[in-house]
């Protein structure tokens, strides 16, 4: 309830901070938080504020310290220290709307909880405040940062009313970087963003809130490949009764400015047609373009900033559009119909380089130089530039695939969604891992996984549960567990 928890480790001789008696802390004592705000973007090295204590509350049995000091996310869990280098306290949260006001948790309380599992902390023998130089020496070798490097772990995304039917399943969507990772949730009316590490909502926007009158049903989102933005691609039902009978228009493509917090663009459509399918949206790797897929219209592929006008519009026979995806180079897109026919399309021309049939799922390999397509139980590795077949490779291990790179090998990983397992193959046909990562009692209480992304540097992989779950795997994990 004090928002804490003990750790323990394997190490010996690590030194430990001295503590005071934090019920003499005095109001507009001068303090110093240790700790790493806002590591991605600061750096993982220590940094040290200053500030005073500008309050202290008393509720009940919890007494907190109210103090001055800047706090940012990161600081959580750093110690706050007098002048004499003892800790007072620990860090624990920031108010959002007093972003100059930080929480800490007296160390009393602390010593208390530590004295239960039989730990103690050395009492303070300072006499004296030391300079700002020394109590840095003195302090800085007790403060360390901590990584996750759990090999599987889980967190739920609130909002999420699940099934088994895969309408309330987050899609999921790793950021260019691998840190973070977009979830489409709650019937696809909310749209968040995890620093997945921690794991912590970063950022999340309800499109009930953007366009109260024009928004549908999100079927795709997805990072812009600098990361600056975040878009999403959706329809609204119109005339269906109980479901969408308010939306008078179809809002197909938002796309929200991450930096500046805001809806910077949006198109919408006349609601011609009553689809059931959905949208898609892919940024090209070269941050230039951006290309998107629906029902009932031509597929676009537009210039950035969206402000430029249409570079592409085209059709396909056998429409609509399940899938879409820019080649690592940028240079051709791969589109995939509802029938399972795959087109290539030269990017710069608007015209298809080559096709063929039948695909239960596609992708380009990490370096672009092959399209590998799953059919049934077969993978097919075909030449990315002129669709030649090189090999087959015999494949039951999914019903879909995500390309990787790991340790400079190229090979697939495989979802299978019937019989919860993952594995991965090279893409000379030598399987790395085949695993069932869901038991009978996490799949009832996470629901079945029925989506599923691997990260860009190949290093975890997110799986979306029906019952709004999101589990982790680290792929080291996964390549020592098939060894």
């Amino acid at each position: 309830d004090r928002d804490l928890a003990l750790l323990k480790i394997d190490a010996k001789g690590l030194p430990a901070i001295p503590v005071a008696d934090s019920d003499k802390v005095q109001l507009n004592e001068p303090v110093q938080a240790f700790g790493f705000p806002n590591p991605r973007l600061l750096g993982r090295s220590l940094k040290v504020n200053q500030g005073a204590i500008s309050g202290i509350e008393n509720s009940g049995k919890q007494k907190t310290f109210q103090t001055s000091v800047t706090i940012n996310r990161g600081n959580s869990g750093g110690p706050l220290v007098n002048n004499k280098g003892e800790a007072i306290g620990v860090v624990v949260a920031v108010y959002d709307i007093l972003s100059e006001v930080g929480v800490c948790i007296p160390v009393n309380c602390i010593t208390d909880m530590l004295n239960k599992e039989m730990v103690t902390l050395p009492k303070s023998t300072a006499a004296s405040e030391l300079d700002s130089v020394s109590l840095v020496k003195l302090v800085a070798p007790t403060v360390a940062y901590v990584v996750n490097e759990s090999v599987q772990w889980s967190f739920y995304v609130d909002g999420v009313e699940g099934n088994d039917f895969g309408d309330d399943v987050p899609k999921v969507e790793f950021s260019p970087d691998g840190q973070q990772l977009a979830v489409l949730s709650d019937h696809g009316e909310f749209i968040s963003i995890w620093d997945y590490n921690i794991p912590r909502r970063t950022f999340g926007i309800d499109k009930s809130k953007v366009k109260s009158k024009y928004y549908g049903i999100a079927n795709d989102v997805a990072f812009s490949s600098d990361g600056k933005y975040l878009g999403w691609a959706e329809h609204g039902f119109n005339g269906f009764p109980g479901i969408r009978t308010k939306f008078p228009r179809e809002a197909d493509l938002f796309l929200w400015n991450l930096a500046q917090g805001e809806l910077e663009w949006g198109r919408f459509t006349p609601n011609t047609k009553f689809d059931l399918g959905g949208y898609r949206i892919c940024f090209s790797p070269n941050g230039k373009l951006i290309a998107t897929a629906s029902d009932s219209e031509p597929f676009r592929i537009q210039k950035m900033p969206l402000a430029i006008s249409t570079m592409h519009e085209l059709s396909v026979k056998d429409g609509p559009i399940r899938d879409i995806e820019f080649s690592p180079d940028s240079k051709l897109l791969l589109t995939v119909d509802r029938l399972g026919e795959c087109r290539v399309w030269d990017v710069t021309t608007g015209k298809v380089r080559y096709s063929f049939e039948k695909s239960d799922s596609t992708e380009f390999s990490f370096d672009g130089s092959k399209l590998v397509t799953l059919v049934n139980d077969t993978l097919y590795v075909r030449d990315a530039n002129t669709g030649y077949v090189i090999k087959q490779l015999e494949h039951d291990g999914g019903e879909s695939i995500r390309a990787f790179r790991k340790n400079g090998m190229d090979g697939v990983f495989s979802f299978s969604y019937f019989d919860a397992s993952v594995g991965a193959m090279n893409l000379e046909g030598k399987w790395l891992f085949r695993l069932n990562v869901m038991d009978e009692k996490r799949t009832k209480e996470r629901g079945k996984f029925v989506s599923g992304e691997i990260s860009s540097d190949g290093g975890a992989i997110a799986l979306g549960h029906s019952n709004g779950w999101v589990t982790i795997l680290k792929m080291e994990y996964l390549l020592q567990r098939g060894r």
